[in-house]
């Protein structure tokens, strides 16, 4: 069952911070500590969901969500409130769900997965990968996708997540937008032909980055209204990479090239 939660923001805050699509690595979070200590004025921030799988340390992330969102965390479409017991890998939804102490478990099970917010008069909604009707958004959608699915007029602003792709779309009676993912990002996804769909905009042809980058949103109050905008920063994702070769991950060559592009290639054979 969809379940949303709502509050009210302290006037004092002056900043909205929005992760998502964390999965597992906390390197990047590590970064996200050194700029959260930047921000002069006091900041809220929301964690969009997808604690577990494909890195090495969900338990770890799922406890940085904790400690530094709290009650302002949303549950994605990978963070299992249930799962069969045994020694399964960290990588996977049942080996993070496995690793998790009561006490996170029972932190989890609270999250909902939405959450509408009322701030200086403002309405923001963050969702992960579904609207309040219930659909859900498919992880390759194209801006205008994801826009059809989370406009909605009746709030400022609407942050999703899940497709890994960042943007911030102005319409005439409201904003949506994408943080992304600390993690990494999905830029572009291969087609069975070995061409690649870019994720912006209708026609859009997939341009390969130079420099690979993770992003977050923030957002702020500008003469009463709300400016979103997608922030990169950039950690090291080698060291996650040894450690998935280390213990032989199944899709290492798919994830070496995500991490380190932002293109997601399609399975190879033999």
């Amino acid at each position: 069952m969809l379940t949303t939660k709502s509050f009210v923001l302290p006037d004092d805050v002056e900043r909205i911070i929005v992760v998502s699509d964390l999965h597992g690595l906390t390197a990047p979070l590590e970064v996200i500590d050194g700029i959260l200590r930047g921000f002069p004025e006091k900041v809220q921030v929301i964690a969009a969901g997808d604690y577990f799988s494909s890195g090495l340390r969900p338990k770890e992330t799922l406890e940085w969500v904790r400690r530094t969102a709290g009650e302002f965390a949303i549950l994605g479409n990978h963070d299992v409130l249930n799962a069969p017991e045994g020694d399964f890998p960290p990588y996977t939804e049942e080996g993070a769900f496995s690793r998790l102490d009561a006490e996170l478990k029972g932190y989890l099970a609270g999250l909902p997965h939405i959450i509408d917010l009322s701030w200086h008069g403002q309405r923001i909604r963050i969702a992960h990968d579904r609207p309040p009707s219930g659909e859900r958004l498919s992880a390759k959608a194209t801006i205008p996708e994801a826009v059809e699915m989370f406009a909605d007029p009746t709030t400022d602003l609407t942050v999703c997540a899940h497709t890994h792709y960042p943007f911030v779309e102005t319409l005439s009676d409201t904003i949506v937008a994408n943080s992304g993912s600390t993690g990494f990002l999905f830029l572009g996804h291969e087609r069975e032909d070995g061409s690649i769909q870019s994720k912006g905009h209708k026609g859009e042809t997939y341009e390969p980055v130079h420099e690979i980058y993770s992003t977050y949103m923030s957002v702020v109050l500008k003469t009463g209204r709300i400016h979103a905008t997608v922030e990169r920063f950039s950690y090291d994702c080698e060291p996650e990479i040894r450690a998935l070769q280390e213990i032989g991950h199944p899709t290492l060559e798919r994830l070496t090239v995500l991490y380190r592009t932002g293109l997601h290639i399609r399975p190879r054979a033999g």
